[in-house]
Order: C-alpha cells, then sequence, then structure tokens
C-alpha cells in the first residue's frame, strides 16, 4: 500500500472513517452498518477519491 498512499495518509483515513459510525448517516441494524453517499459523508473519502495516487492506479486499470 505504500507505493499508493502514505502510510500517515491510510492510518489518517482508518481514523476518519471509524468516526463514520457517529453520524446520523449511518444505518445499523444488529451488527451490519450500511453508508449511503460516503463521499457526502466523508471529506477524507472524497478527498482520496479525488487525489492524483487514486486517479493513476483507476486510469492504469480503466484507461
Amino acid at each position: 500500500m505504500e507505493d499508493v498512499l502514505p502510510s500517515k495518509a491510510v492510518k489518517d483515513l482508518l481514523i476518519s472513517l471509524q468516526h463514520i459510525g457517529d453520524t446520523v448517516s449511518v444505518r445499523k441494524r444488529g451488527g451490519i452498518f450500511a453508508v449511503r453517499n460516503l463521499l457526502d459523508v466523508s471529506p477524507e473519502v472524497r478527498e482520496l477519491a479525488d487525489s492524483e495516487a487514486v486517479r493513476a492506479q483507476v486510469a492504469s486499470v480503466l484507461g
């Protein structure tokens, strides 16, 4: 993963994802959690999705 994202970026993303469960946008049923519109709920995920590092990886697969 270090080839795509620095370790700090991965750690920061994991921390932000852990806190998504604290928002009202997360549906909980039993032990299952669902998030619709993850890019709207998490600015960190949106930033990662829009990053050049991710775009380069996607472009290499999808063209």
